[in-house]
């Protein structure tokens, strides 16, 4: 006779997802079951999905054969001929949309910052002066030598030697 207890716990030696394949199964078998229970229930569904598409492919073959019995050559070159000549830059863009005339045609710049009428604007302001220039000149053809390798003119263009050429 032992003494209750003292023995021990033998440990279970299963896998460790046995729980999950275990669950995975069972579900996999209520599915089954319930497609076997629901099959005429399921085939009623997909017969009258099928009916369904089928009588709205109808209707849309019955819209463009009535399209196809109204259709008027001449009456779609004239629309074509129309599109194709209408101006853009002026009514609408591309894509048919009314085109609103950019801000600085309805307003001037005084009036968008509110300053009085005959206050002077300097338009050039951030541009560089001539001898800045030559200066910005100079440093963008050190540059292209130094770090590109390339040989500029050191015009306004950008364009290498050779491609003048």
């Amino acid at each position: 006779m032992e003494v209750p207890g003292t023995k021990s716990i033998t440990p279970m030696f299963a896998g460790d997802r046995l729980l999950t394949i275990r669950r995975a199964k069972m579900n996999k078998h209520k599915r089954r079951k319930r497609q076997r229970r629901d099959r005429f229930q399921l085939l009623k569904y997909h017969r009258q999905q099928k009916a369904k598409s089928e009588q709205l492919f109808h209707e849309r073959m019955k819209k463009k054969l009535l399209e196809l019995k109204t259709f008027d050559p001449e009456e779609y070159v004239r629309d074509v001929i129309a599109r194709a000549s209408r101006d853009w830059t002026t009514e609408m863009v591309p894509s048919g949309r009314k085109k609103y005339p950019h801000w600085s045609t309805l307003m001037s710049i005084e009036e968008l910052y509110g300053i009085p009428p005959g206050t002077y604007i300097d338009k050039n302001a951030g541009l560089p002066d001539e001898e800045d220039e030559e200066r910005i000149r100079k440093l963008k053809i050190k540059y292209y030598k130094e770090f590109r390798g390339e040989i500029i003119d050191g015009g306004g263009d950008g364009k290498k030697e050779s491609e003048k050429n």
